[in-house]
């Protein structure tokens, strides 16, 4: 590379050169792109990887004449294009690259010189007027990479720029000052100014920076701040045209993350707020008028609680807020261009950006600003929406501090603004969506209006739109309001689903499109009222007055979810024929909640045929068999499902639950898949490749499906498919396993179990399939008596848990005795270890049979415990909040915490790769077994091979000992 370079036709113009440079700067961009991010964060200083430096020794410092060249060449172009850009581009991104986690010790020397010609770069920057066509944008880039530049240098290498720091403060502030009155400029210089500000708010989160920035805080926010926050024409323009834009770019929801690291603001106006942000919390500056101020705030009273004291002395208190007092608020009717108007709507996106400073603030503080600056707004009877919908917005951020006494009237506010119409040719939309965004901010905070049907109303009338994304909007806001409302908004709650469901008929697209949004945020919507509704049992409250008001509202919701889901997933007449058609799996974690809830409210027998609930079955089985996004959020909905079908089952059996019935003429005569078949392939799947807190659910589950499949007409065919199929998966997830005692060998070592009791033959046949020595049948049994017989470990506790080990170590033990399997040694020694572990499991079951009678005395004496565990917990609080004093961590601190971190989070993720600890307490579906007493065929085995054992030494004699102690009438059987 260092050859070719100087052989290159820009490095070597005596000769005409093959070799092109920009080729070659290409390459070495690859070649140091990897090192942009730390290799191993468990260090907590990581050093300079040898490759970074040699190939930044050897190729990008011999380049510096090069970038100097070329930066002369900018330099004389005086902000236009030039041929060279783009080499200029290519180098800038391979020194950012570089240096972005590392500092290579070649550089170091001429680190000035390189700031120096970066600082020559930015004293090009235009913004004086909009730049066009493709070949500016090169030069756009390179003012914005020098940019990022500096923030790497300044947030990671600070102490070897601190001498640059106040020539690059000042030409930050120039870039920023200038750029605040420029109406129309390019995306990109936009994202030049954005990250102009991003800089200046990297070095104010510094000591020296501070130093530097203080005092300009007072011109920085009247010439660059205020003015990049104010109403702009092209503000007017994206509000009519694109009012998902004007949100995006002007309301931002994430200005209450103020830092001066972030690099995700891409505006001028996000940037602008988040360093205004930083300058309210930071102290004011040092200047003599501001220090009288400082002075005078600290003679007040003492006596004032903390977070006053933290406020005190800061530049949001003695210049922000000051000069934003400086605007008065709009008279009404006021034309929407007019200059009241434009600084108004600055002042108020200039008050949302102070979240953070007005927490520090005394409750009153803020109070006064919301009613004097913002609900004046609402009560006029002709209201700017330009801020009309900046308000709403600061409410939204303002929501979890608002003064209880004004959450009345902030609510009364936003649900008028929520259904404001359009005026005239004027679209409202913003308006609408920053009402719904700061309404469903307020509920989230635990605010509960007196009457909810307003709300409701509201929220179904806006699902009406025929905006799509206006609808989507009002569903979310719906879904809200049944998480909030709870209890207070049952009577209401069947109503509304029903008109839910009719407007999504509206849009439910035919199949097979996938779903648009607003049928999810509905769906959503739908499942959070549903899940509402079921939490909350017959009565609670008194809002529900009777068992019969209940039984019909259950009925009338288990109806709407079936005519919703035939809409959503069943063909017409027309489509049976095409067998390629199938529903998209859509919103499948909302779709399976109701399924969930549908399935629960069957209560006879004739509502399986009213309801289709063979048909809706079926089809949703058909997408969960297709399942492969594994996600705890969206897969608990579909386990939650399973488990009410199964339960249906149970109660109302299906007639074509396990084997689905040939369609009628004219689709074609091919038997589909069963809902038994699907939900076999899902937990199938989930056993085999899901996350470990899905393959203990799922071999929950596989239990309850193999004794609903006992039970069932077929169980002679089925139970046997039902062992091979999870066997399969079982033995496949356990022999993958780094570590055989794993919590998440339990699981799948019982699930086998379970089947090798009920279909043994079976079981044993795919144990041995592949594997002619049988090996992974002995891995698997020994498994089975190191979780029985190991003090460490996950261990068997539970009463299911118990039984099913009982049954299924008689009957291997009964296989290697019958068949004559112990004339190999390691038969042998398994036998020893199932016939320790029966004696194990049938002490531990009778000493948790005699426990039972004693768990209300239990009970009593853990809630003592829990009473003192909570006293405990507020001397913990004490102690936290003495540690608040505690010194800032020093950057050496800072890294370790961080290393230690990298190690735990490495751990974490290798533990719950193997199960972590994910026991729920639940007893497991073990069918006829949990009314069996074992103990009998217990002493008939032994009654047979008790004596054998003890002559052969296959049970130690303290085991024995503790098994006669327990069975007093036992010892006939050793002796």
């Amino acid at each position: 590379m260092k050859t070719a370079f100087q052989m290159s036709n820009l490095l070597n113009r005596t000769v005409n050169m093959e070799v092109r440079t920009y080729n070659l700067l290409v390459t070495l961009q690859a070649m140091i792109k990897p090192f942009r991010y730390f290799t191993n964060p468990k260090l907590a200083k990581e050093p300079v990887p040898d490759q970074l430096e040699m190939i930044s020794e050897n190729l990008l410092v011999p380049l510096y004449q090069y970038f100097h060249s070329l930066i002369e060449e900018a330099k004389l172009a005086k902000g236009c294009a030039s041929s060279s850009d783009n080499d200029l581009l290519i180098l800038c991104k391979c020194f950012h690259l570089a240096v972005r986690s590392h500092m290579p010790s070649s550089l170091l020397p001429r680190l000035e010189s390189w700031c120096e010609e970066f600082s020559t770069l930015l004293g090009c920057i235009e913004v004086h007027h909009r730049l066009e066509g493709d070949g500016e944008l090169p030069r756009l880039k390179c003012w914005k990479r020098v940019l990022k530049i500096f923030c790497t240098l300044v947030n990671r290498h600070r102490k070897h720029v601190d001498k640059f720091l106040p020539k690059l403060s000042t030409m930050l502030l120039d870039i920023a000052a200038k750029a605040a009155y420029v109406m129309d400029l390019h995306p990109l210089q936009e994202r030049v100014i954005s990250s102009a500000f991003d800089t200046i708010s990297n070095i104010l989160e510094t000591g020296p920076g501070w130093r530097l920035i203080a005092t300009h805080f007072s011109s920085l926010l009247e010439k660059a701040i205020f003015p990049a926050l104010k109403l702009k024409e092209k503000d007017i323009v994206d509000w009519n045209e694109d009012p998902e834009e004007y949100l995006r770019k002007n309301l931002p929801s994430d200005v209450d993350d103020t830092s001066g690291w972030r690099d995700d603001l891409y505006t001028p106006r996000k940037s602008a707020l988040n360093l205004l942000g930083l300058i309210s919390t930071s102290k004011g500056p040092p200047s003599p008028v501001l220090s009288n101020g400082v002075s005078s705030a600290k003679r007040k009273k003492a006596g004032k609680n903390s977070r006053r004291k933290d406020a005190q002395g800061t530049a949001g208190e003695l210049l922000i807020v000051p000069f934003l007092s400086r605007f008065s608020v709009p008279p009404d009717n006021c034309p929407l261009t007019s200059e009241s108007v434009i600084n108004y709507y600055g002042a108020l996106l200039a008050y949302g950006g102070l979240q953070q400073f007005f927490k520090a603030q005394r409750p009153e503080h803020l109070q006064m600003l919301l009613l004097n600056r913002v609900l004046c707004l609402y009560r006029m009877t002709f209201p700017s929406p330009f801020l009309l919908a900046n308000a709403n917005w600061v409410i939204g951020q303002f929501a979890s501090c608002v003064p209880e006494e004004l959450n009345k009237e902030i609510y009364d506010a936003l649900l008028k603004a929520f259904q404001a119409p359009d005026v005239a040719d004027l679209t409202w939309r913003p308006v609408r969506t920053s009402a719904a965004a700061a309404l469903t901010a307020l509920l989230e905070e635990e605010y509960k209006p007196v009457e909810w049907l307003p709300l409701l109303q509201a929220a179904v009338n806006g699902g009406k739109s025929h905006d799509n994304d206006e609808a989507s909007l009002a569903f979310r806001v719906l879904g809200t309001a049944a998480d909030v409302g709870e209890e207070d908004i049952l009577p209401h709650l069947p109503a509304i689903i029903s008109a839910v469901k009719a407007e999504l008929y509206n849009h439910i697209p035919s199949i097979p499109e996938p779903w648009p949004q607003v049928v999810e945020s509905g769906f959503s919507a739908l499942a959070a009222m549903t899940h509402t509704w079921d939490a909350s049992g017959m009565e609670e409250d008194g809002k529900i007055t009777s068992e019969t008001d209940w039984e019909k509202g259950c009925f009338a919701i288990g109806s709407t979810i079936s005519e919703l889901l035939q809409q959503a997933w069943l063909l017409r007449p027309e489509e049976s024929a095409n067998q390629d058609l199938s529903p998209p799996p859509s919103c499948l974690n909302d779709a399976s909640a109701l399924v969930a809830v549908m399935c629960k409210y069957v209560n006879e027998s004739d509502l399986i045929l009213k309801w289709k609930i063979e048909e809706i079955l079926q089809a949703w089985s058909d997408l969960i068999a297709e399942w492969s996004a594994w996600d705890e959020e969206e897969d608990l909905a579909v386990f939650d499902a399973m488990k009410e079908i199964i339960l249906l089952q149970g109660k109302h059996p299906l007639p074509h639950f396990a084997v689905a019935p040939i369609p009628p003429p004219p689709a074609a005569p091919v038997q589909p898949r069963s809902i038994l078949e699907g939900m076999t392939t899902f937990i199938s799947c989930a056993i085999e490749t899901a996350y470990a807190a899905a393959t203990w659910r799922a071999c929950r589950l596989g239990h309850s499906l193999l004794h609903v499949s006992l039970v069932s007409f077929e169980s002679e065919e089925i139970t046997p498919v039902l062992s091979v199929r999870f066997t399969q998966a079982a033995i496949h997830r356990f022999m993958n396993l780094n570590d055989c005692r794993a919590p998440l060998s339990k699981p799948l070592v019982l699930l086998i179990a379970a089947f090798y009791f009920c279909s043994s033959s079976a079981v044993a046949q795919v144990l041995s399939e592949t594997d002619v020595s049988g090996s992974r049948l002995l891995v698997w049994s020994e498994a089975l008596t190191d979780l029985i017989l190991s003090e460490e470990g996950p261990g068997v506790a539970l009463e299911s848990e118990l039984k099913i080990c009982v049954a299924v170590t008689l009957r291997m033990l009964e296989d290697l005795c019958s068949q004559n399997l112990l004339q190999d040694s390691k038969m042998v020694g398994l036998r020893n270890k199932l016939a320790s572990s029966l004696l194990k499991l049938s002490v531990l079951l009778k000493e948790l049979q005699d426990a039972e009678d004693e768990s209300k005395d239990g009970d009593m004496d853990s809630e003592e415990g829990d009473t003192e565990t909570e006293e405990d917990d507020d001397d913990d609080d004490d102690e936290d909040s003495e540690d608040d004093d505690k010194l800032e961590e020093t950057e050496d601190q800072f890294l370790e915490r961080y290393a230690r971190r990298a190690q735990e989070l490495e751990e974490e993720a290798l533990d719950e790769a193997e199960g972590g600890d994910e026991e729920d307490g639940c007893e497991l579906e073990i069918g006829v077994l949990s009314l069996t007493d074992q103990m009998p065929s217990v002493y008939s085995f032994l009654q047979k091979y008790g004596k054998q054992w003890m002559n052969e030494s296959a049970l130690s004699h303290e085991l024995v000992r503790e098994f006669m102690d327990n069975f007093s009438d036992s010892a006939r059987f050793f002796h």
